[in-house]
């Protein structure tokens, strides 16, 4: 498994247990795009997420510091020297809503072209045992799916108070 992926998992394993037990969309989003944000700013990206800049206001020079949303709930990019895109290392959603929001902003991921696509959710919202088989059907059919394509899904179990993940790539 590559290492972006075990970092992520470690920075969204973080989330969890600093928030209350009881359920709140905005307060959980904010933490999810906070860890994501830390892990880009870490890895030197430009980081781009709604609402979080004041978090890192303390931590990180105004420069540093994430920006406004762009595109997805979260963006980690890298710039060349001329200041040309060179990379686009993250794209994520976050979607606490039912089960067809959550597809919905899946789609997204789908065709966005970055090393990995992070899609975190509510894992009591999807019907069926397995949480993550129809995101396989989604990329299975999409038709821009590439070999290189690379997915971490985080679904949240309220019961165990942790995400479960699961890394899918592209046909």
């Amino acid at each position: 498994m590559p290492v972006i992926v075990e970092e992520l998992k470690a920075a969204l394993d973080q989330v969890p247990p600093k928030l209350p037990k009881e359920w709140r969309c905005a307060p959980w989003t904010l933490a999810v795009k906070e860890e994501l944000c830390r892990w880009g700013l870490v890895h030197g990206l430009y980081v781009y997420a709604h609402s979080v800049e004041k978090r890192f206001r303390q931590t990180w020079p105004k420069d540093k510091r994430p920006r406004y949303e762009w595109l997805f709930d979260v963006t980690c990019l890298a710039y060349t020297d001329e200041d040309y895109l060179d990379q686009v290392a993250l794209v994520a959603e976050c979607e606490w809503g039912c089960e067809r929001e959550i597809y919905d902003d899946f789609e997204k991921l789908l065709v966005a072209r970055a090393d990995v696509r992070v899609m975190v959710f509510d894992g009591g919202e999807i019907d069926g045992a397995d949480k993550f088989s129809e995101f396989e059907e989604y990329i299975r059919r999409f038709t821009l799916t590439g070999p290189d394509d690379l997915y971490l899904l985080a679904a949240y179990c309220e019961d165990l108070n942790r995400f479960e993940y699961r890394v899918l790539r592209g046909g």
